[in-house]
């Protein structure tokens, strides 16, 4: 049985900026403003190669280039294609501090580049001159990168960067035709990939960059086991394989051949299992069941279990996103009363982690664990899609960065020094970085610089607490006193005229109702000085942060 640990009200008290137990927001502020203007940089994704994130933006002086993110800014890499004309680098892994990636410029087409994020050069031209070798799947094994890449006489075929240069590993199906490596992934000291060939069709291959083979013709003959979704766990490489018998179902091999692990939708229907994901030794993935429909299920590599039936019955909850954090693994799923939320499980059962909007309107997305915070995209009917964060408080919404319904759609969030960086766009930079970093400051501004006093000893003082106040309201306590000592029965020393406290929510203008005394209003009648006042706010927020501001006013005289 789930259970469920966000209600609908707490949910409500925690948009106000921090939980009950008072645990702090982070402050979110715009990192930069690389194209300026509404049009945006179009940062989507933060890739971490090494030590350094890497990313792909349109300044508006240059197309999509590569871009590393510096301590407070991005510096361009190289301007691969001149001018407005883009590179669209992409698809990236690292080897000995290098960058290896795929780009294009006009005269060799895509093909693969590396960087040591100071400047960018061609590896090879693999495919010579302006066509295409389109590199895709790249992945570090051991001291060499494997990728796929084609060419005019070999096709599509498994290649290598060692420490000579990039290299054709082997053409599998000989010829121009393709034998279309995919889902290449690092295990025991080799690429494990799959490949097809006229006579196996497509079937699990390996290489150590010296000798590729066939693992196994899982499906004998012309058949195709259709490998997929390869994923290393537990000393085990689990994938997903077809065979007439069991359909598709999960399999594990320790370098050998494959065996299934188990039929989990009985016979020759498939459960399709998707979304393999390492969680400690064992792995976590969705798989179907007429019975239950699309829900999460374990497995240690000796028979797999459902971990929870999260929409009743043949109903489908749809599971992904699946993020490991702190020994817990956390996951979207869908159900018809709640929508899309974010759950967790320690493997066992599954309970609901966060209900960012009660109802079946809640959609959540883009899950990254950092720092034992999980932080992910939510999207509500009345702040649309926004930044979130999970923690041992609850879930709740960082900022509306773009105010309304319409939302920012935050994505890419990646750790960068103390913070969490991000692309959004607030509809007025366009889609640009983001930074989370924590709250160490109070922010409150004194607006105007007279007041106007009644005849009653009455006056308006406006505060500001700032939209990116992350966790206020501001709490203030107002002081209004001379500026310099005026003369009272007879001797002179500053005097204090009135005190207030007020609290201002983040994102609005309170007016404090300052009230002087009859005695405070003769002394603003008979002495000009004595309206020349300093007004000093003491404010703290909900964070603990603290501060006083001081602004000096001339006040009306009382009328």
């Amino acid at each position: 049985m789930k259970k469920i640990l966000i209600t609908a009200c707490s949910c409500l008290l925690m948009l106000a900026g921090t939980t009950s137990s008072g645990a702090a927001l982070p402050q979110t502020d715009l990192f930069q403003d690389l194209n300026p203007g509404p049009s945006g940089s179009d940062v989507e994704a933060f890739l971490p190669i090494g030590d350094q994130l890497w990313t792909s933006a349109n300044s508006g002086q240059t197309g999509y280039e590569p871009w590393i993110v510096g301590k407070s800014k991005l510096n361009l890499v190289t301007d691969i294609s001149p001018g407005l004309a883009s590179s669209d680098p992409g698809v990236s892994a690292e080897l000995n501090g290098m960058i290896y990636f795929a780009a294009s410029d006009p005269d060799h087409g895509r093909e693969l580049w590396r960087s040591d994020g100071t400047s960018a050069e061609l590896v090879k031209d693999i495919y010579p001159g302006p066509e295409d070798s389109f590199p895709q799947n790249l992945v570090t094994v051991g001291n060499r990168v494997f990728f796929s890449a084609a060419d005019s006489v070999n096709g599509r075929e498994l290649w290598q960067v060692d420490a000579g240069g990039a290299s054709l590993v082997y053409d599998i199906n000989p010829g121009l035709p393709s034998s279309s490596p995919a889902f290449l992934t690092s295990f025991t000291g080799k690429v494990f990939f799959q490949a097809y060939t006229p006579t196996h069709g497509q079937e699990l291959w390996s290489s150590d960059g010296v000798t590729t083979g066939e693992v196994a013709d899982l499906y004998p003959g012309g058949g195709s086991s259709q490998v997929s979704q390869l994923a290393v766990a537990g000393g085990n490489l689990y994938l997903a394989a077809y065979l007439p018998a069991t359909g598709i179902e999960l399999y594990k091999s320790t370098g050998g051949v494959p065996t299934l692990v188990s039929d989990v939708e009985p016979g020759a229907s498939s459960s399709y299992p998707d979304s393999l994901t390492a969680f400690g030794d064992k792995v976590v993935f969705r798989a179907h069941t007429m019975a239950t429909g699309d829900e999460p299920w374990i497995s240690n590599g000796t028979g797999a279990t459902q971990i929870a039936d999260i929409s009743p019955g043949a109903d489908a909850s749809y599971p992904g996103n699946f993020t490991i954090l702190d020994g817990t693994v956390y996951f979207t799923a869908s159900t018809p009363d709640l929508g899309v939320e974010v759950y967790r499980s320690d493997g066992v059962t599954a309970d609901l982690a966060g209900d960012p909007i009660p109802g079946k309107f809640g959609g959540a997305y883009g899950l990254k664990g950092i720092d034992g915070n999980l932080y992910f995209a939510a999207s509500t009917p009345e702040y649309g899609s926004e930044p979130w964060i999970l923690d041992g408080s609850g879930s709740r919404m960082i900022r509306d960065l773009l105010p309304g319904p319409e939302g920012s759609y935050p994505t890419g969030f990646a750790a960068h020094g103390d913070g969490v960086l991000f692309g959004a766009d607030d509809g007025t930079h366009g889609l640009e970085p983001w930074f989370m970093h924590p709250d160490r400051e109070v922010k409150l501004a004194l607006l105007g610089k007279r007041l106007g006093v009644s005849k009653k000893g009455f006056a308006g003082l406006k505060l500001a607490c700032p939209a990116n106040e992350a966790n206020g309201p501001c709490i203030s306590k107002i002081t209004v006193a001379t500026r310099k000592p005026v003369r009272v029965k007879g001797k002179r020393r500053k005097v204090t005229l009135s005190r207030k406290s007020i609290r201002v929510l983040t994102g609005n203008t309170g007016t404090a109702r300052l009230n002087f005394s009859r005695a405070n209003i003769r002394l603003l009648l008979k002495q000009p000085a004595a309206r020349r006042v300093l007004v000093t706010v003491k404010v703290r927020d909900k964070a603990g942060n603290k501060r006083t501001v001081r602004k000096r006013y001339l006040l009306g005289r009382p009328a």
